[in-house]
């Protein structure tokens, strides 16, 4: 199987990105501070969309839109 080029991170991969702990980042992502999919019990936060909001901090609101909760 050749490796596939991932497109997301996992929350504990997007929290050592951001250098935040993992509960802050759960919570920043249900505040809609950070982009996050979710797929049944899993989220995931596209890399591309957060890349874009480091480079961009103002692009907070547009391109977050907080999973629902359950």
């Amino acid at each position: 199987m050749k490796d596939i080029d991932c497109r997301t991170y996992s929350v504990s991969e997007a929290a050592r990105v951001l250098g935040l702990g993992r509960n802050a980042t759960y919570g920043a992502i249900y505040r809609g501070e950070i982009p996050a999919l979710r797929f049944g019990k899993r989220i995931v936060v596209p890399k591309e969309a957060l890349h874009q909001l480091l480079e961009n901090p103002s692009m907070i609101r547009q391109l977050a839109t907080p999973p629902p909760r359950r």
